[in-house]
């Protein structure tokens, strides 16, 4: 029953799939930090690519934020909609 909404927020598909930019940047710090739990690093690199595949919201800096939290809560609400009630 878990429901993933990707929510890139003055960030770029691209840049987290592929680690880059700023994104890549702070990415790297962590891993730094992690740098003794490979399959911990691993398993982030596997979400942040499935991730960055899937269908999400995208603020860049062109867009309104308002906007944006608007279309948040009405996906978020859209999902809700669609799990079925167990009562």
């Amino acid at each position: 029953m878990l429901r993933v909404l990707p929510i890139f927020y003055k960030v770029t598909t691209t840049s987290v799939k592929q680690l880059k930019g700023e994104f890549g940047d702070h990415f790297r710090d962590r891993e730094w930090e992690y740098r003794f739990d490979k399959p911990r690093i691993e398993r982030w690199k596997e979400a942040l690519a499935f991730l960055s595949g899937k269908l999400g919201l995208t603020f860049d800096e062109k867009s309104s934020e308002s906007d944006f939290i608007e279309s948040i809560v009405k996906e978020v609400l859209r999902l809700l909609a669609s799990i079925p009630s167990t009562v």
